[in-house]
C-alpha cells in the first residue's frame, strides 16, 4: 500500500532504511500534527465573507491531509510491529489462482501478539472460519486445499481483521478491570446486589449478635475472557466491534482493496453470476459453489495451512490497528482521530 501523505513517505523510508529511528519519528510526527491542530483552533478574525470562505476551505484541505497522515502513521506502525515479529505480510501478487504463501512463524503470529486468554478466543475464531472440513493433522493442513471465490477470501480476511480489532479492545478492557479489582462474575454481581438489598431490610429488624462474624460464601471465581465477552449485551458487542475512527475505516478499506482487488467489482461479479432470485440461503450457497466450481468468478485454490496463515495475519493486523490507534489517542494532547459511527455486527467467532 502506497503512502498517502508526506508523513507516510517519510515513515516508510525510515522503516525500510533506518528502522531504529522509527518510533522516535512517530512521536515527532504526532507532535507536529498536534501543533497544526492547535494552530487551526486559533481562527483569525476575517471580516470579508469571501476571505472567510477561502480560509475555511483551506482548513478543510489541511484537515483532510492530517487525516491521511494519521492513517499513514497507523499503517506504518502496523508494518513496524510485524517487522519486530519477523513476519512478512502476504503480498497481493500471492493471492491469485493456486495460492502458495510459503512458510511463516505461526508462534510469532499467535503468542507474539495475544495474551494467553485471548489466544483461546483466536483458536475458536480460527476453527469457526476454517469450518468442520479443516484437517486435524499438520501434514493434511498443507496437502489439503479448498477452492473459494476471491470474494470469499476477502470476506474471510475482513472478518478476521475485525475480530482482531475487537479482541484487542475487549482484552485490554478485561485486563484493566482485572488488575484494578473491578472484574466480577455475573453471579458475584447478582449476589452483591442481593446482599445490598437484604442489608437495607435487616438494618431495622436485625436480632443477631453484633459480635457474630458475618457468614461469607466461597470466593467467587473471576470470569474468563470468554465469559466476560459472553456477558456483553448486543449493544455493547456492536459498540466494541466497531472501528473507532474514520482513519481506521479508511485504512482497512484501502488495505483490503490492495490485497484482494476492487471488492465492489468482486461483489458485482458474483451477483451477475448467481443472480438475485435465489429462493433460500441454501439455494444461494449452491449457486455460489457452482460459480466457484465453474470458475465463473475469480477463484483461489488455497491449502488449509495458508488459510490459517491468512486468518492469523488478519487477526494480528486488526489487533495492531487498535494498538496504533490507541497510541495516537494517548500520545496526542488534542484529538487527532475523527470519530466514526458504529459499523457492522460482532465479528465472527463469537
Amino acid at each position: 500500500m502506497q503512502p498517502k501523505s508526506g508523513v507516510g513517505e517519510f515513515l516508510g523510508h525510515l522503516l525500510e532504511n533506518e528502522p531504529y529511528l522509527f518510533e522516535e519519528a512517530v512521536d515527532a510526527q504526532i507532535t507536529l500534527l498536534v501543533e497544526q491542530v492547535e494552530a487551526a483552533q486559533e481562527q483569525p478574525e476575517v471580516s470579508d465573507e469571501s476571505a472567510l470562505v477561502l480560509y475555511q476551505r483551506m482548513e478543510e484541505v489541511k484537515m483532510a491531509e492530517r487525516r491521511r497522515a494519521v492513517s499513514d502513521i497507523m499503517y506504518y506502525s502496523i508494518l513496524n510491529k510485524f517487522g519486530v515479529l519477523g513476519v512478512n505480510l502476504v503480498e497481493p501478487s500471492q493471492l491469485h489462482g493456486i495460492v502458495n504463501l510459503g512458510p511463516t512463524n505461526l508462534t510469532a503470529l499467535t503468542k507474539g501478539v495475544h495474551s494467553g486468554e485471548a489466544l483461546e478466543m483466536v483458536r475458536t475464531h480460527l476453527m469457526a472460519i476454517l469450518g468442520p472440513a479443516m484437517p486435524q493433522d499438520s501434514g493434511s493442513m498443507y496437502s489439503t486445499a479448498a477452492k473459494m471465490s476471491k470474494l470469499q477470501g476477502a470476506q474471510m480476511y475482513a472478518a478476521s481483521l475485525m475480530f482482531g480489532y475487537f479482541l484487542r479492545r475487549v482484552d485490554k478492557r478485561f485486563q484493566l478491570e482485572r488488575s484494578t479489582g473491578t472484574l466480577r462474575s455475573t453471579e458475584e454481581t447478582v449476589r452483591m446486589l442481593e446482599d445490598l438489598f437484604n442489608s437495607a431490610e435487616d438494618a431495622e429488624m436485625t436480632t443477631s449478635d453484633p459480635d457474630e462474624a458475618p457468614v461469607t460464601s466461597d470466593e467467587t471465581k473471576a470470569p474468563s475472557l470468554k465469559e466476560y465477552i459472553e456477558s456483553f449485551d448486543q449493544e455493547k458487542l456492536v459498540e466494541t466491534a466497531s472501528l473507532l475512527s474514520i482513519e481506521s475505516v479508511a485504512l482497512v478499506q484501502e488495505y483490503e482493496s490492495v490485497l484482494f482487488g476492487n471488492l465492489q467489482k468482486l461483489q458485482q461479479e458474483m451477483m451477475d453470476v448467481v443472480g438475485e432470485d435465489a429462493t433460500s440461503a441454501e439455494d444461494l450457497m449452491k449457486r455460489v459453489m457452482q460459480a466457484v466450481e465453474d470458475e465463473a468468478v475469480e477463484t483461489l485454490t488455497i491449502s488449509y495451512a495458508d488459510q490459517r496463515r491468512l486468518v492469523l495475519e488478519a487477526v494480528a493486523f486488526g489487533s495492531f490497528l487498535r494498538d496504533s490507534e490507541s497510541y495516537i489517542e494517548m500520545s496526542a494532547s488534542v484529538p487527532l482521530l475523527t470519530a466514526a459511527p458504529p459499523m457492522g455486527q460482532p465479528p465472527m467467532g463469537q
